[in-house]
């Protein structure tokens, strides 16, 4: 074959192989399926592996910092481990929002890493945490109000009682452009019993989870394949994740 046919194949093939990777994700609609990662505004957000669905987008423009997304990611296949995903970014206008406190520096939760401090542009934050969700609350108000009403009508089609989930979180923010990323476990994936207990009395918190060497070693396995999504995450955030093929995926017996 000729180096003049050669081109246009493999020009074909990228085209072909990373279509969705080039789309703006908050431009897609409900029910797209997408692999490895996606594009965010200027960033690209890594997937634990296997398809997942898009099931929410949420935009909305902020006086101050432009025009956010937001969107809930669930995979039902249970491929990686992880059920959904919570993602938001700025999307066309620089909005470094700096450090965000109530993921960066945490001293309560099971894990943190955090670098940067208060009032700081740039901000790398990992926090492995647990969290109570009920599916049957209603918000009457708050900046996401309406996106949060339909994630719990969306959630409630997935996990129909109130349950505590183990999560990690990433913060990622420069001198323009910030990034979310919540990666959700639920524990009854694993056969845990789900619970309905508050934050602070729940049984995954960590001043007791380590009384159920079970519930300690999901804790330590949510935390140890945080460490590779973290590495993922500071990639996207540097447009470093394009021809990247996800591998990650929780193991735990």
């Amino acid at each position: 074959m000729t180096t003049r046919n050669i081109l246009p194949v493999a020009l074909s093939f990228c085209l072909l192989a990373s279509p969705i990777a080039a789309e703006e994700l908050t431009d897609m609609s409900a029910g797209s399926r997408m692999m490895n990662f996606v594009t965010m505004g200027e960033t690209q957000i890594p997937l634990p592996k296997g398809e997942w669905e898009l099931k929410l987008v949420g935009t909305k423009r902020h006086q101050e910092y432009g025009k956010l997304g937001r969107v809930l990611l669930i995979q039902e296949t249970d491929d990686s481990g992880f059920l959904f995903m919570d993602v938001i970014s700025n999307i066309d206008s620089c909005a470094p929002l700096g450090w965000a406190k109530h993921i960066c520096g945490r001293k309560d939760t099971h894990h943190n890493e955090s670098r940067g401090s208060p009032g700081q542009k740039n901000a790398e934050c990992w926090n492995v945490n647990h969290f109570f969700i009920n599916p049957d609350v209603k918000y009457k108000k708050g900046f996401w109000k309406k996106y949060f009403n339909e994630r719990n009508d969306i959630l409630k089609t997935v996990f129909s009682k109130k349950n505590t989930f183990l999560a990690n979180q990433f913060r990622w923010s420069n001198q323009c452009h910030f990034s979310n990323v919540t990666y959700y476990v639920n524990p009854e994936s694993f056969g845990f019993e789900p619970e309905s207990s508050s934050w602070k009395d729940s049984v995954w918190h960590r001043s007791v989870v380590g009384e159920d060497p079970r519930r300690k070693d999901l804790v330590e396995a949510v935390t140890d394949i945080g460490r590779e999504l973290k590495n993922a995450v500071e990639r996207g955030f540097e447009g470093e994740l394009y021809s990247w093929t996800s591998d990650i995926g929780l193991k735990f017996e």
